[in-house]
């Protein structure tokens, strides 16, 4: 049986270790998305999530006349 060698291009982040890898992974995924490594297919990329644009008062149902 013989395996190949896979050399990944991207960055990988595996974490901090099993003890505290729950809470790690909680909390990365409340800031970054996670994706599948497209050489090796483990999924431990991890991207910041884009910026949600911020909503206008009216669209949160405030009523900006009141405030005045």
């Amino acid at each position: 049986m013989t395996t190949e060698r896979v050399f990944c291009t991207e960055p990988h982040a595996y974490g901090p270790g099993p003890m505290h890898w729950a809470v790690w992974a909680a909390d990365m995924a409340r800031t970054h998305e996670q994706y599948e490594c497209p050489d090796c297919h483990l999924w431990v990329i991890w991207r910041p999530r884009t910026a949600v644009p911020a909503a206008e008062p009216e669209q949160l149902g405030f009523d900006t006349e009141a405030a005045e």
